[in-house]
């Protein structure tokens, strides 16, 4: 939402109250040649997880007789919980890369004031044949992102990956919510590398004459790289008295081969139930809101017994 509030220039009497907006990024968006004023009343902002704090702050010059929000008017808490705010460019490369596994690593990690408001480092990562991944929404039903449970390490390894596919990663901070500065990297992308393809489909031989073998195969589910030619060993297996069968009275049988179909793969979509509420993948256990409130408790309590014990 580009435009989120459209009123007069000058408001006089009303309040102003945005809640639950879930995709809303920018709070405000005047002409370089208008001014707005608003002379009485004030403004609400309230669970908005996509929009910054420092987008809501651009309405304070608005107001006449106010210098700053308080928490009641505008919550730190719930507003731009699920957005970059403040962020700060984090460098990251791949250090290894392999047919079925790939390392990535931080080469500035962040540092915080208070190491206590962060949580860890999430890598996300998602197969991106056709180069057009865009970073994860966080919407219900959104994608296919695989995101990892937070960590502080700043080496980490991206696994069960398909041989000679293209994937695009990158890396971002997790913060509490009352944490304003995090950090992120941009969308980079890597291709693994090949491996040993799978078996081919419907192999098939049949005698052509005395000495002709003719041979028939479908190409593997999955060549795992650029399939450039196929390698054929025979081995040669006498068998015991041979040279005893009368061809004339059991000739060899003729065997008629049909030409293979191939079969397309199926590409039917798994059924979204009702309400796009899609189940949380297995890898996907980390509960945010929990984790957060746990995590604001432990720094009170921490900073009420340092100010008990040495005050």
């Amino acid at each position: 939402m580009a435009s989120l509030l459209s009123v007069p220039k000058i408001v006089k009497q009303w309040d102003i109250c945005v809640m639950v907006q879930v995709q809303a990024k920018d709070s405000w968006k005047t002409s370089k040649f208008q001014t707005v004023r608003i002379e009485a009343g004030t403004i609400y902002f309230h669970f908005n997880p996509k929009l910054c704090l420092t987008e809501i702050e651009t309405l304070l010059p608005m107001l006449k007789n106010q210098t700053k929000f308080d928490k009641n008017e505008v919550s730190e808490d719930s507003n731009g919980s699920r957005e970059s705010c403040n962020t700060t460019f984090l460098k990251v490369t791949l250090t290894t890369i392999n047919s079925q596994f790939a390392i990535v690593e931080i080469l500035n990690p962040m540092k915080f004031e208070d190491e206590r408001t962060f949580i860890g480092y999430q890598y996300l990562h998602i197969e991106d044949n056709f180069g057009n991944a865009t970073k994860h929404g966080f919407r219900p039903c959104d994608d296919g992102w695989t995101i990892s449970l937070p960590t502080k390490e700043t080496r980490y390894f991206f696994l069960n990956l398909n041989p000679f596919t293209q994937y695009a990663y990158y890396v971002k901070t997790m913060t509490i919510s009352t944490e304003r500065r995090n950090a992120q990297s941009p969308v980079q992308r890597f291709i693994t590398k090949s491996d040993q393809p799978k078996f081919v489909n419907k192999l098939q031989a049949y005698p052509n004459s005395s000495s002709e073998i003719v041979m028939t195969w479908l190409p593997p589910t999955s060549a795992n790289g650029q399939l450039k030619m196929y390698k054929i060993r025979a081995v040669l297996v006498r068998i015991q008295n041979s040279e005893s069968r009368n061809y004339c009275k059991d000739p060899l049988k003729e065997i008629k081969i049909e030409n293979p179909k191939i079969e397309s793969p199926r590409t039917e979509k798994p059924p979204i139930s009702e309400g796009c509420k899609c189940p949380k993948p297995k890898d996907s256990v980390y509960d945010d809101e929990n984790a957060d409130a746990n995590i604001h408790a432990s720094i009170e309590l921490e900073n009420t017994l340092q100010n008990f014990i040495y005050v």
